[in-house]
């Protein structure tokens, strides 16, 4: 490979790299600025039951088994010029991701009666904001597959510029919902919105900057 040839792809590693630190500065400032605002406001009991939504959102994420991940490595793996195996590839992992929906729905169910059974932990507000992020995770895993064609086609540029625009957005709606009063109900439903949308964007990012891709 021509000094010349190279240059491009260490451009594109540079400025990978370089959004990697980015999103990680974004990530850190909006917690630190947040976590204190939502404390105060919510009340230390509410905090403790957005911070259990969020762990139960974390679980239910692990129901894409793996397909992300293998999108981005067996793309990644496959030849440049090799699109139409790719784009099988990621067909078969997104419509693979929406048949898993199902089962996210059961377990957001059952998350959401297990801590409605516990008198300690239960809420009326539980049934509805798990509710959210469960129909959150079943939009957004068949998304992560496409995510994971950006990571494997080397563009987790834009993937790290939309974690952090969703960051840095929802970090900014919540602190304008938690200084007017809004409950933990609002919180759960803009969480949802702006996370979804995210990987909606993803979705959107591989149709402008991969040419093979296209679900069908």
């Amino acid at each position: 490979m021509s000094a010349n040839a190279s240059r491009p792809r260490n451009s594109l590693v540079l400025l990978n790299v370089l959004s990697n630190y980015a999103r990680f500065a974004v990530t850190i400032v909006c917690t630190v600025v947040l976590t204190p605002i939502a404390i105060r406001e919510l009340g230390a009991e509410s905090f403790g039951l957005w911070t259990l939504v969020l762990c139960v959102s974390g679980y239910l994420e692990l129901f894409d088994m793996g397909l992300t991940a293998g999108a981005m490595r067996a793309i990644a793996q496959l030849s440049s010029d090799d699109g139409r195996q790719k784009r099988r590839l990621v067909n078969t992992l997104f419509f693979a991701a929406i048949g898993i929906g199902p089962l996210v729905l059961l377990a957001g169910a059952a998350a959401a009666w297990w801590l409605m059974s516990n008198p300690s932990r239960a809420n009326p507000s539980i049934p509805l904001i798990v509710a959210f992020v469960t129909l959150r995770v079943v939009v957004i895993l068949p998304l992560g597959v496409l995510m994971g064609a950006l990571f494997g086609e080397h563009r987790i540029w834009m993937v790290n510029a939309l974690r952090a625009a969703s960051i840095a957005v929802f970090t900014l709606i919540a602190i304008v919902l938690l200084n007017g009063d809004a409950g933990i109900v609002w919180l759960g439903a803009t969480y949802a919105l702006i996370y979804t949308l995210e990987y909606v964007a993803y979705g959107v990012a591989a149709l402008w900057l991969i040419p093979w891709f296209r679900i069908d």
